[in-house]
């Protein structure tokens, strides 16, 4: 088996391409392996360890002087990806804010303030507030 690889930064996106005679398991290995939409495991950094981030463990993330953190059930890590790249990684999580999304399953309930937001109680004791910007937004993936 033959194997090239380009790098051009004029591509949008990954492409591959097999040219072969027949059908092999090798190539349908293959095959799978690219067409996994599955991305990568996430890490937070805390003192100078890297842990591994479980799906079911993330109560938020939020940006603070310009780096991405992300609170845990047993403490705050930071991340190395953006805000919005976690957004779509994790569709489930809805933003709040320009500088947070969060997990709903986490919410122990929410408080209607005069101002016109919606302060949010975590299970965790902690608490964010929505923005005016994305309340419509969140309200819907609620279902209030």
């Amino acid at each position: 088996m033959k194997v090239t690889f380009e790098l051009n930064k004029n591509y949008d996106e990954t492409l591959v391409q097999i040219y072969a005679n027949s059908m092999t398991d090798e190539i349908k290995a293959i095959i799978q392996i690219c067409s996994e939409d599955t991305p990568s495991q996430l890490f937070g950094v805390k003192e100078e360890q890297l842990i591994p981030i479980q799906k079911e463990e993330i109560i938020r993330f939020f940006s603070e002087d310009k780096k991405t953190y992300c609170e845990l059930e047993d403490g705050i890590v930071q991340v190395k990806e953006a805000l919005y790249k976690l957004e779509e990684r994790f569709m489930e999580m809805i933003r709040i804010s320009n500088s947070e999304i969060i997990n709903p399953d986490f919410i122990k309930n929410l408080e209607l303030s005069l101002a016109g937001t919606i302060k949010v109680n975590f299970k965790t004791g902690n608490y964010s507030y929505t923005s005016r910007r994305y309340m419509k937004e969140f309200k819907r993936r609620l279902g209030l």
